[in-house]
């Protein structure tokens, strides 16, 4: 698979740095989680399912909330904001709800579920 061409330079292998065919998520996830480690850091991995629909204000999902690609607004409360924007401000929160999680219990870590809501009756029991 891989060959020098004519007159030097380059070679011709599906597997070389910048190939589009090689790019694997997976081990760019796994450099990011080493070097973080290395460093002192810590990855949080976040399931990115309805990021993109859930609105920062009042937590309404709905697809109707993406007006396009790049423009948000929420259908219950009427906040509008850039898709990307409220995208991160979601992953932001789900990050933290992870990390409370992971601070409350040791043994779950940072992969832990998510804290629920505290319903009106334990609050009273």
């Amino acid at each position: 698979m891989m060959r020098a061409k004519e007159g030097g330079g380059t070679f011709d292998n599906p597997y070389a740095l910048g190939s589009a065919e090689a790019f694997s998520w997976y081990e760019f996830r796994w450099q990011l989680d080493y070097k973080l480690a290395w460093n002192g850091g810590q990855l949080i991995a976040i399931p990115p399912q309805n990021t993109s629909r859930t609105c920062p204000c009042c937590g309404q999902i709905a697809k109707q909330n993406r007006l396009s690609p790049l423009r948000f607004a929420c259908v219950e409360c009427d906040f509008k904001g850039g898709a990307d924007v409220v995208g991160a401000i979601n992953f932001l929160r789900a990050g933290h709800a992870r990390l409370a999680c992971a601070e409350t219990s040791p043994a779950i870590g940072a992969s832990g579920q998510e804290p629920t809501e505290v319903t009106q009756a334990s609050r009273t029991a």
